[in-house]
């Protein structure tokens, strides 16, 4: 039950675009909040934004799960990795069964799995971007195999809100987890490839009053966000929708579950059977303590993967916290210059480093595509210490303008670099 609750932790903290913070604050209203934070990052004054968060966080140790999906924004996500499993609790119980399961490559098993299907999801850690940059190599595989539409809990959903990218171009009007770059980048190259993004998050229009009881807000969220696809299906016999979602909305739950989730509710709404495919629990936690039991019987019985690779779910028994039909394992992760290495992404992105001036306090360095429109979210970005003197970014081919900006929100322009 731990390790189940702290899947929902952040998706309750963090629940739409237009208010992903709403229930996470337990301080006073004077103090500093998450909301306050939010508005800097929306505001394009994201180290003062960090600076701030680092403040709230000292002082409400409640808002770190929280703080570890906003510090993931600075780049800095060995840091945002510790932060998040400071929660209390380690995952405890047996280990699953998997003498049966047959470990593939996990692009290669979803992409034979999703024959047939209209709708697969697959999940993430808010804090992680591993998650978003595994996403992005299946969305690309499926695209080659039919699939039209890509949504993800962050987009904008409702008649408030315009186009998800400005000229092909991320900004925080598409979803605010969109702040984070390789978010960001995903709905930038999802454009790129042709599929049509859309939104299915609770819109206002769907939300319940202020004060409705966190379970109660929790099941029509759930509801809500199932209704949004089975309309977006309806109006589109002929789609294919990858739905990128956050930790446990695609546990295949059933009726009077304790949580019935999205998943669950929309396989009810349209009589099909989306494919369900988690990578949180095959991820490996900074220290194994903190490793699921899926994980560590993995790794027991297998050896960290090399790759990642997937395991079917073919029994009654979930062999994780969700009841999906594929759980993904990832491999443990290694670091260069601050960078983790699976943030090359099979070679797409590749390391430059950028010389710098001391300037006596710790700067946050980014990288905007040339072309795009002012606005546009980095396509990296990295915090970097008083004294460095070095960067080290990770950018695919193109043209970039780079700037640093201080803890007081100012820009400082660092001149544009071309990446071959």
């Amino acid at each position: 039950m731990i390790a189940f609750m702290r899947g929902w932790l952040v998706p309750i903290l963090a629940v739409a675009a237009f208010a992903p913070v709403a229930q996470a604050q337990t301080g006073p209203a004077s103090a500093p909040s998450l909301q306050d934070v939010q508005a800097l990052a929306r505001g394009d004054k994201l180290m003062p934004a960090l600076v701030l968060l680092e403040q709230v966080m000292a002082a409400n140790p409640a808002t770190i799960p929280t703080g570890a999906q906003f510090w993931s924004f600075s780049g800095d996500l060995a840091t945002a990795d510790e932060l998040y499993v400071r929660q209390p609790g380690t995952p405890s119980g047996s280990l699953p069964d998997l003498s049966r399961a047959r470990p593939e490559p996990a692009i290669d098993a979803i992409v034979r799995a999703a024959e047939g299907k209209r709708v697969v999801m697959i999940n993430e850690a808010h804090h992680s971007p591993r998650h978003r940059a595994f996403t992005y190599r299946l969305m690309l595989a499926l695209r080659e195999a039919g699939f039209t539409h890509f949504a993800a809990e962050t987009f904008c959903s409702g008649s408030h809100c315009g186009e998800l990218l400005a000229n092909g171009a991320p900004t925080v009007e598409t979803g605010f987890y969109t702040v984070e770059p390789v978010f960001a980048d995903l709905a930038r190259q999802a454009g790129a490839a042709g599929y049509m993004l859309a939104g299915y998050e609770i819109r206002p229009d769907q939300s319940p009053p202020p004060g409705t009881a966190r379970e109660e807000y929790i099941a029509i969220r759930e509801q809500s966000q199932a209704e949004n696809i089975k309309a977006l299906l309806d109006a589109n016999p002929g789609m294919r929708l990858l739905v990128h979602v956050g930790f446990g909305h695609l546990n295949e739950t059933a009726r009077g579950a304790s949580w019935h989730t999205f998943a669950g509710r929309l396989k009810e709404l349209t009589g099909e059977d989306p494919l369900t495919i988690d990578q949180v629990e095959g991820t490996p936690q900074p220290d194994s303590e903190h490793d699921s039991l899926l994980y560590k019987a993995f790794v027991e019985r297998f050896g960290s993967p090399a790759t990642p690779v997937a395991i079917a779910n073919d029994s009654a028994q979930p062999l994780g916290v969700y009841r999906v039909d594929l759980s993904v394992i990832h491999p443990t992760q290694s670091w260069v210059d601050g960078r983790p290495d699976w943030l090359a992404m099979d070679g797409y992105r590749k390391p430059h480093l950028v010389a710098l001036q001391p300037l006596g306090a710790r700067s946050l360095v980014q990288a905007f595509v040339a072309r795009e429109p002012d606005g546009a979210i980095a396509m990296d970005q990295m915090l970097v210490g008083s004294d460095a003197v070095t960067v080290t970014l990770m950018l695919p081919p193109g043209d970039y303008r780079l700037v640093r900006q201080t803890e007081a929100g100012e820009n400082l322009p660092l001149g544009t670099i071309s990446i071959n």
